[in-house]
């Protein structure tokens, strides 16, 4: 799909129209991420000459990760002539919904959103879409829902997350071992996936015994923690590794496990995140899958610049993922988040 730049007239005028409205504004968005209320301070003109391209990056930035994600656009943002604004929803869904369409009608030429609900946003997505084709609209969600209404996506894979985290398992417990799953948010896209691709490689697998899986309602460390302690009521040393969907929530496992001095479990987390690279530096949690945010930022502007010059981009786009154990934990940056 061709895409080209909004032309600028016709931001200015709609940016007129909407001042002229007054009264429903839900937010300037914002150049620092501190406050969505703050006009952006962008110049306009790029480091290389002609005109800055705007962008607005819809996420929650009470989320360590989605505020990081914010650094890294920034920090990269000069390389690709481009000004990204921040709209924060809060995890407000509904919120969200409303900062994308506003972004919209403001000429923004790329908005980038982190779903708070999927389908929430392909609602608000599909509207941009009907009245302001030329916008070009991303995701950090591959979710299925969203393909027709967003030019692409770019993300981590969570089901080879799980396929990845699996694999490590077999090659360190080549003759199997009995061990436990304790999953994300129940529901959530990224614990079902992760599930889905853990279980894909196991199932042809008998050497290994799934004791137990269970999910959390949030993803909190303490929930984890407390599944954790009853699997280890249960199974007691029966349990020999652990599969958990997040880092901080392998957090709550080792708090459990250290607890019953159960010290050997061997425990693979996903995320990278700053404690899960604590976690493994110290030797309580033998990998982290990490997903990479800046990589991810600066797959999502190389894109981006593409498709607005009007290149066809691919619609879904992985990012690498990477396996960080002691053994390599010093060939990558240790996260912020």
């Amino acid at each position: 799909m061709k895409k080209k730049i909004t032309a600028l007239l016709l931001a200015m005028s709609m940016a007129l129209a909407l001042a002229a409205c007054g009264g429903g504004n839900p937010g300037t968005p914002s150049s620092t991420g501190s406050n969505p209320s703050t006009p952006s301070t962008g110049s306009g003109t790029s480091s290389a000459g002609g005109d800055v391209i705007k962008a607005v990056y819809c996420a929650s930035m009470n989320n360590e990760s989605q505020a990081f994600a914010y650094k890294m656009f920034q920090k990269h943002e000069a390389e690709f002539g481009m000004k990204v604004d921040v709209l924060d929803d809060q995890g407000d869904a509904a919120k969200q919904a409303e900062n994308v369409q506003q972004a919209a009608a403001q000429g923004y030429q790329w908005i980038i959103a982190n779903p708070c609900d999927a389908a929430g946003l392909v609602t608000a997505y599909k509207a941009i879409k009907e009245n302001n084709p030329d916008v070009l609209l991303s995701t950090y969600s591959a979710d299925i829902t969203e393909e027709a209404y967003r030019d692409f996506f770019v993300g981590i894979n969570d089901t080879e997350a799980g396929i990845t985290a699996a694999n490590a398992f077999i090659e360190k417990f080549p003759n199997g071992c009995k061990m436990v799953e304790i999953g994300g948010q129940a529901g959530h896209n990224a614990q079902i996936l992760r599930h889905d691709g853990f279980m894909s490689v196991m199932k042809d697998h008998p050497e290994f015994e799934i004791l137990d899986c269970q999910n959390t309602e949030h993803w909190a460390s303490d929930e984890a923690q407390a599944i954790a302690e009853d699997f280890v009521t249960k199974y007691g040393d029966d349990i020999e590794a652990v599969f958990c969907h997040w880092d901080n929530g392998a957090t709550g496992i080792i708090n459990a496990l250290q607890a019953q001095g159960m010290n050997d479990v061997l425990i693979v987390a996903v995320d990278g995140c700053r404690a899960g690279f604590d976690q493994v530096s110290d030797g309580t949690q033998y990998a982290t899958i990490m997903n990479n945010f800046e990589t991810d930022s600066v797959d999502s502007m190389t894109l981006a610049v593409k498709a607005l010059k009007g290149e066809e981009v691919p619609s879904t786009n992985f990012i690498k993922m990477d396996i960080v154990t002691l053994d390599n934990i010093n060939d990558f940056t240790a996260p912020e988040w």
